[in-house]
């Protein structure tokens, strides 16, 4: 398992160009790091390699093996508004106000909503919740859901993964005499909405760089929030009568809502995951078991089973089905009602893929009949695409092109979408900068990701906006088609063993990204296509040993014509290593993201 020595900086094995048009580069800047975390934690150069690539200092190295939430939970009030979100709230609880909770219909959403239902169920107090109609309503509060809420008497609103740039919504809320608290994670604009509380790590006037609590997803700002609920309720005497409830119970959901909104996984977000993975084993939350039986998911859930499994199931409700499912999985703890929410999610996300794969197509042959390759960014509409699977279109289309991509619907001249973007373009605040110059009706979003709608006119000087900013970061170097690779190894090495220690040093995913190994010289036994659109692989090395290997949904793109025609034929291999089990029985299997024919 000993890694091979380097020389940093250097393009590896001299690819420039592999089949899927990147170039090969190590990770690591520091070897001599690498070699002084192995030496002094008695690990395989491998694994050092990979915790020295992610720029953990040495004093910090001990908090990133093992995170505990402890060790990193700030004090709530250092986030702005914090404590007068906090006030207002338990002002609300002691004086039997009634609270409303109006949430995305997102995986984070879900979660953040689930986790304020459980929170105030445990003092027995019932809230009322709102999901908005992704189609009829669209993302955040509307002039619609508070007056729907004003009329059932709420006097106390907190939205969860939305409301910073809710506007004419949190006005009409102040007018009505409803005080509306903000817990969200997007990023602002300079101006802010006229709320009671605007709990956001990433407003632009919240300074808490040194704590790394801009990278939180909302569920992370919501936990924080109800541990600043415990805190003051305490301090007001509150529990002489009422039982104090354990708050990490529910650090299930906030690993789930954590993974799936594709955050960071450092510092506290990843003591957040391994704690919420923890409570899992326990299968506390009836919803999430019962997504597990559906799912056919009967290992300890891990990070891949949540990213991939479980919420994509819960977010399918929002996506082409009942907005409100993904929130009532969560909260219920009715096994009979869980189990058929459960059902009806699977038979949502089945039709969900279905929908994006015919939505995919016509963007696909839209963007290639009409040479839109040229373009730094992919700006692609039809009329009446699904605007529950326009996100993950445009994630596809990132894949496959390599460039950021807006999918948007065209509904009577104005449309709707969904953006995603690429490392070191910021499509987040690019939308929130169209919007400053009237380019866009409305917008916003993070780093990666990013929701707009736009009157069909203003498509071209969009564009054009977008373009330039879009050649500002590539000549500064922010954009490049690099792929980075932790580590090469022998296919020997790739073993259950390696596996397993690669898996210790998880969570992965943005912020720790998961291990990319380069596996040289290999022959391509044997392959061919399974399901509808996956390349399965046999790969062979110097000795007798073979691995397995699949490159998902590559049968319409060239890394999926390379391997079907390359029987015989020596490739160099980087792709992910992974424990796949099935009928009890585990073996190792690569996952292919690029190759190059030797």
């Amino acid at each position: 398992m000993k890694a091979n020595s380097y020389q940093n900086n250097k393009i590896v094995l001299g690819v420039n160009k592999s089949v899927n048009g990147n170039t090969w580069k190590f990770r690591l800047d520091d070897e001599r790091l690498a070699l002084t975390l192995s030496q002094q934690l008695g690990i395989p150069e491998v694994i050092g390699r990979i915790i020295a690539s992610r720029d953990i200092p040495l004093d910090e190295v001990s908090d990133f093996l093992n995170p505990k939430i402890r060790n990193l939970l700030p004090d709530p009030y250092v986030l702005k508004d914090m404590k007068k979100a906090t006030v207002r709230t338990v002002d609300a609880i002691i004086n039997n106000e009634k609270i409303a909770v109006l949430g995305d219909y997102d995986v984070d959403g879900a979660t953040s909503s689930a986790l304020l239902v459980r929170f105030f169920r445990s003092l027995n107090i019932n809230i009322d919740t709102y999901i908005p109609d992704r189609v009829k309503e669209g993302y955040g509060p509307s002039l619609e859901s508070i007056d729907k809420l004003f009329k059932i008497g709420s006097s106390l609103l907190i939205t969860v993964d939305c409301g910073t740039t809710s506007f004419e919504p949190i006005e009409r809320a102040k007018k009505l005499g409803i005080d509306l608290i903000v817990l969200d994670h997007h990023k602002s604009d300079v101006r802010l909405p006229n709320a009671c509380a605007i709990v956001n790590p990433n407003r632009i006037d919240d300074e808490h760089s040194d704590l790394n609590l801009n990278s939180l997803a909302a569920v992370g700002v919501t936990f924080l929030f109800i541990v600043s609920l415990n805190r003051e309720l305490q301090k007001r005497g509150y529990f002489k009568f009422n039982k104090k409830p354990d708050l990490r119970k529910w650090l299930d959901l906030v690993a789930l809502g954590t993974i799936c909104d594709l955050v960071p996984l450092k510092n506290l977000n990843r003591a957040f995951v391994l704690g919420g993975l923890e409570v899992m084993k326990k299968k506390m939350n009836i919803g999430i078991t019962a997504l597990s039986q559906i799912s056919r998911v009967y290992d300890q859930l891990n990070c891949y089973h949540l990213g991939y499994v479980i919420g994509p199931r819960v977010n399918a409700g929002g996506r082409v089905g009942s907005s409100e499912f993904g929130l009532k999985i969560l909260e219920t703890d009715n096994e009979n009602l869980a189990r058929e929410i459960a059902i009806k999610l699977d038979n949502y996300n089945i039709e969900r893929k279905e929908i994006e794969n015919n939505v995919l197509k016509d963007a696909i042959d839209i963007i290639e009949n009409q040479n839109y390759l040229i373009d730094e960014i992919i700006i692609v509409y039809n009329q009446n695409w699904h605007l529950g699977v326009l996100g993950i279109v445009a994630s596809r289309l990132v894949a496959k092109y390599k460039k950021p991509a807006i999918v948007l619907s065209d509904l009577s001249g104005v449309l709707k979408g969904s953006g995603r973007s690429v490392s070191g373009y910021d499509i987040g605040q690019n939308i929130i900068n169209a919007k400053n110059k009237n380019l866009i009706i409305s917008g916003g979003g993070h780093s990666m990701a990013a929701g707009l709608s736009l009157k069909k006119e203003k498509v071209f000087e969009l564009k054009k906006f977008l373009f330039s900013s879009i050649r500002i970061n590539t000549s500064m170097g922010m954009i490049k088609n690099h792929i980075y690779i932790d580590s090469i190894v022998n296919l020997e090495a790739a073993n259950e063993k390696l596996i397993n220690l690669i898996d210790n040093i998880g969570p992965y995913g943005s912020g720790n990204p998961v291990p990319k190994f380069l596996i040289n010289n290999v022959k391509l036994i044997k392959a061919f296509i399974v399901g509808k659109d996956h390349v399965s692989c046999i790969l062979k090395g110097d000795g007798a040993k073979t691995l397995k290997a699949i490159a998902f949904r590559t049968l319409g793109d060239d890394l999926g014509r390379v391997l079907l025609s390359s029987e015989g034929k020596y490739l160099h291999v980087v792709g992910q290593l992974r424990n796949n089990t099935w009928n009890g029985k585990v073996e190792p299997q690569l996952t292919i993201e690029d190759i190059v024919l030797v």
